[in-house]
């Protein structure tokens, strides 16, 4: 972008008023809320689909973002 990289998150923030690294956990969970709906794939394999370096890491922005844990969510996406 020929930007360094305080330009670049300043201008992100100020354009959509959240960091870039809040957006794109934002970004990943929205994924991987469509990922376990499906209801065959692991929680650390939608980890490592959506980005998340581990289960865990996706599981607390998850809880973060929707209140719930991926395994709760999923629960309550087939009751």
């Amino acid at each position: 972008f020929s930007r360094n990289r305080a330009y670049l998150s300043r201008y992100f923030r100020e354009r959509t008023g959240m960091g870039l690294s809040t957006y794109l956990k934002q970004v990943r969970v929205e994924k991987a809320k469509s990922v376990l709906t499906d209801g065959t794939v692991a929680v650390h394999d939608v980890a490592d689909y959506v980005g998340f370096s581990s289960s865990n890491a996706l599981i607390r922005a998850f809880k973060e973002i929707e209140g719930v844990t991926p395994g709760q969510y999923r629960e309550a996406s087939f009751a």
